[in-house]
């Protein structure tokens, strides 16, 4: 994927992709919409691990993002799939409860955000995890 996109002689960045791992509830909406309207990252939703890894494998995504209701086991085949893969790409959790992190997935880059969430506290997590990725894209390249 390009870094970026010719508009009559200008440069326009692409967004970077943020893979959502979600089946879909109105609570899980509400708490990713302030995501999905931003207009510097695209969203793919995906509403299975095996989804998650077919679109990892076909697009350059730079953070997963897990929703509430993903269960622990489907994060876990998730994290050891990625970590198969030497993916690196960053893992940010939504959680409703106080679960335990396993130790598996410390070996990941993974981070947990406990629901609910205050306003603007998901963009910037989203904006952190994403900070290693856009200091690569904005370096010169020769």
């Amino acid at each position: 994927m390009a870094d970026t996109i010719s508009s009559k002689g200008r440069g326009s960045r692409v967004p970077l992709s943020i893979l959502i791992l979600t089946q879909g509830s109105s609570a899980t909406d509400e708490i990713l919409r302030e995501c999905e309207e931003r207009t510097d990252i695209w969203t793919v939703r995906v509403a299975s691990v095996t989804a998650s890894l077919v679109a990892l494998r076909a697009l350059s995504v730079a953070l997963v993002l897990v929703a509430p209701e993903i269960l622990s086991d489907e994060i876990s085949a998730l994290v050891a799939e990625l970590s198969h893969l030497r993916n690196k790409t960053p893992v940010l959790l939504l959680q409703k409860d106080a679960m335990e992190i396993p130790a598996s997935w410390q070996s990941h880059r993974v981070a947990v955000l406990r629901c609910p969430l205050v306003p603007g506290l998901l963009n910037r997590a989203v904006d952190l995890a994403l900070q290693p990725t856009r200091g690569t894209r904005d370096r010169p390249h020769m």
